[in-house]
């Protein structure tokens, strides 16, 4: 069974499963992934409004994230699977790295620490996030 939950993270990693960067072009949109962190940001705020929304949902998105990652690990630990858990780890580590080198390229095509580039990279990275813990939010195939 410990072989099968493996699997099923090494599956579905790999795999978009809902949100796209295309999906979030306004701040509306990004409002639908994290209601509170843009209470105070309205439309007529316009592209700096946006930019800072990004900022917010990035931010609350790798918090997020954290979280999850803090609880399955917990689950994975009571397992009492060293093996399982030390992969489990790596793959993680492996994932981080992906999503650096993934929002690295996206950004590349602005200039390196410009608001364009920086608003890419937060903008993929939130997108990684929420797709990451969508994942995390799947049941584990083990008992």
């Amino acid at each position: 069974m410990k072989a099968i939950f493996y699997s099923v993270v090494l599956l579905y990693s790999n795999s978009a499963l809902c949100y796209e960067m295309t999906d979030y072009d306004s701040i509306e949109k990004l409002k639908s992934l994290s209601p509170h962190s843009c209470q105070d940001i309205h439309n007529d705020d316009g592209y700096l409004g946006y930019l800072a929304c990004t900022e917010k949902v990035y931010n609350d998105s790798d918090r997020l994230l954290k979280d999850k990652l803090k609880k399955l690990s917990i689950k994975i630990d009571k397992l009492e699977d060293i093996d399982l858990s030390t992969r489990f780890k790596k793959h993680q580590e492996q994932w981080l790295k992906y999503r650096i080198a993934k929002c690295n390229f996206i950004a590349s095509s602005a200039n390196t620490g410009s608001a364009a580039h920086n608003h890419l990279y937060q903008l993929c990275s939130l997108i990684e996030n929420y797709n990451r813990i969508t994942l995390f939010d799947q049941p584990l195939p083990v008992s």
